[in-house]
């Protein structure tokens, strides 16, 4: 790649099977990427010596770095500021409304920045995964794939009204210019990188689904929304590796039903569930569903798991009783 770089300047960028990108190469300096489902967890030079490490937490967020300190962040995920172990600001950093920042150092090196996202300073974007953003024109540098003939106009979920079907705004806004950047409103959206969301949930907790799809609505745009009702365990894990094959790599996962001890389960009738470790709440049966029935999928996002008797899930996340530990990554290429 020349165009688009400083006179002189040349980069490669590489990329996995799954679309994420596995190194990029400026100017003969190669930077290898380790990703942790969606994230960036280390970046390793062309001998394959670590150069950077990302400590983040369970939903991604960035924690800290052993060369770049300690990461603040603003409401919307902004990088505000880096500090040190003793609570010494090292660099503060503010944006326009689009993330151009202000009163940039040349010197600093840290990648991670506006909207927590990757800076390439070669290119001068921000590596969302799905497509870069260029700050300066508040825009994509690629199309959105997403629109198509099918949902341009009424979006994914039509509604209908007096046997006519209505238009939405939001699909007509963003299929209208398929390089714009959160309906060019970033004040009040963000656009992590434009895929798909599913929610699982049982009939006890049908309210709270409701309240995390008006949430994804409200922050993500017209981006698709699959809501799937669970009884029972068998029809769970035929949804999961059925996700695969729904439009768009999938972002984020939520799955909101009862827990107990070993197990999540959907239903009283649902006397299995699904098992971390060979256990459930009615100790051993030979019909007990486990995690591992769950195909290993490319999640470019979060699993999130909400449960409710969840916090006894602790004593497995730590390994106690002699039992599995519970990785969510398992459920994440």
């Amino acid at each position: 790649m020349t165009s688009g770089l400083a006179p002189g300047m040349m980069a490669i960028y590489t990329y996995r099977a799954d679309g994420l990108r596995h190194s990029k190469t400026v100017n003969g300096a190669s930077t290898r990427h380790v990703w942790l489902g969606n994230s960036i967890v280390l970046e390793l030079d062309g001998s394959g010596a670590i150069i950077n490490r990302f400590d983040r937490s369970l939903t991604g967020r960035l924690i800290r770095s052993k060369h770049h300190g300690y990461y603040l962040h603003n409401k919307r995920g902004d990088v505000v500021q880096r500090i040190n172990a003793q609570g010494g600001v090292i660099r503060s950093y503010r944006y326009t409304a689009f993330g151009v920042e202000l009163n940039p150092d040349e010197q600093n090196s840290n990648p991670f920045r506006f909207s927590g996202e990757y800076w390439d300073e070669e290119t001068g974007t921000y590596y969302l995964r799905a497509r870069n953003f260029n700050p300066r024109l508040g825009r994509f540098t690629q199309t959105d794939i997403y629109w198509n003939i099918g949902n341009f106009q009424f979006g994914s979920n039509p509604i209908e009204r007096n046997g006519r079907l209505v238009p939405n705004a939001y699909a007509i806004i963003q299929a209208g210019n398929l390089f714009l950047y959160c309906m060019h409103n970033p004040v009040r959206f963000i656009d992590p990188s434009g895929l798909s969301f599913f929610v699982f949930h049982c009939s006890d907790f049908r309210n709270q689904a409701q309240w995390r799809q008006a949430e994804i609505k409200n922050r993500n745009l017209e981006r698709p929304i699959y809501m799937f009702h669970i009884t029972a365990a068998a029809d769970f894990i035929t949804e999961w590796n059925n996700m695969a094959a729904y439009d768009g790599p999938v972002f984020g996962v939520y799955i909101i039903t009862h827990g107990h001890a070993r197990a999540i389960w959907f239903d009283d009738g649902d006397v299995t569930g699904i098992s971390i470790d060979g256990y459930n709440r009615f100790k051993t049966r030979s019909d007990l569903h486990t995690i591992s029935e769950l195909n290993r999928l490319t999640i470019q996002g979060s699993v999130h798991l909400f449960g409710c008797n969840a916090g006894s899930l602790d004593m497995y996340r730590h390994g106690r009783d002699g039992h599995k530990t519970l990785q969510v990554s398992f459920l994440q290429e």
